[in-house]
């Protein structure tokens, strides 16, 4: 209606101004009335016009759903790179009954293990400290580096770079530094002391430091070699250390007591029974494989 007021008025303003037929041809050429759209097209018009805005707009939502979902991926994908470089790096070793397992750890360092004894060992991936739980008996020769800690149940032993040797059975841990220098920390009196060459230290009902028994040129404990010596150690001890190295039962007719000085190899079990037995005044007999009955 408002186009249609419009042309009324140029009509309007030609009459008034009495325009020539020339002119008046020329207007009206040139001044068509508006032509106006029939509902049906306006609402087709108004229709395409919200399919064409709705077309947008979800095109604009996809992309802002697509970016979300790579940006959620992105970030799974770096916490779960993040959680595995940052979890530490473990490692655990079992050596059997009658047996000894060489190894090296993950952060080069050696340990020799004695017969019945389990390892854990960790280490930071992050600070690069290492860490190990013994329980049994195990030499180790540890590389530089970061600070490596020990734990038994008596005990713990920190060092850097240096070779020792660890027993830790039966409520005892006995540590014997080969070389460089190692700190024992006994965990109940909270006591401790540094180890040299030679020294050991033993953490049991008390804690004590003194000189070891063995070769000061030693480059290993003599258990890795197949030799086992005792000075006055609990006759108990010895026959534990013969069952382990040698995969038997040990039965008896009598408690077991006394202090045992001697030695035994792991290499044959007749000859290791004499070394103990005839010393300590005992007989022994073989019952069937894997059993031996010790009697007086």
């Amino acid at each position: 209606m408002v186009n249609n007021d419009i042309y009324q008025n140029d009509l309007s303003y030609v009459e008034k101004n009495s325009l020539s037929e020339t002119s008046m041809d020329w207007f009206l050429k040139n001044h068509k009335p508006p032509q106006f759209q029939k509902k049906d097209e306006i609402w087709e018009n108004i229709e395409k016009s919200i399919e064409k805005s709705s077309s947008h707009n979800i095109l604009h939502y996809s992309l802002k759903i697509a970016a979300f979902g790579i940006a959620a991926t992105l970030i799974i994908i770096f916490g779960i790179s993040y959680f595995f470089m940052s979890k530490p790096i473990e490692q655990n070793y079992i050596c059997e009954r009658g047996s000894h397992q060489s190894l090296q750890l993950h952060d080069g360092s050696l340990v020799d293990m004695n017969s019945e004894s389990t390892l854990k060992f960790k280490q930071s991936s992050t600070t690069g400290k290492r860490f190990a739980f013994l329980k049994g008996e195990a030499f180790f020769e540890i590389i530089k580096g970061e600070p490596f800690t020990i734990e038994t149940d008596e005990a713990f032993i920190k060092i850097k770079g240096t070779s020792f040797n660890i027993f830790a059975r039966n409520g005892k841990t006995r540590v014997i530094c080969h070389s460089g220098s190692v700190i024992v920390i006994d965990k109940k009196s909270q006591d401790s002391c540094t180890l040299e060459k030679n020294q050991f230290a033993e953490s049991s009902n008390i804690f004590v430091k003194t000189e070891s028994t063995e070769k000061p040129d030693e480059k290993k404990a003599l258990w890795v070699q197949g030799e086992f010596p005792f000075e006055n150690s609990e006759i108990r001890e010895v026959f534990e250390e013969l069952q382990r190295q040698f995969n038997v039962e040990l039965t008896y007719n009598f408690e077991p007591k006394g202090q045992y000085t001697g030695y035994f190899k792991s290499d044959n079990l007749l000859t290791a029974l004499e070394c103990i037995c005839i010393p300590m005044g005992l007989k022994y007999k073989i019952l069937e494989a894997g059993k031996v009955h010790i009697y007086k």
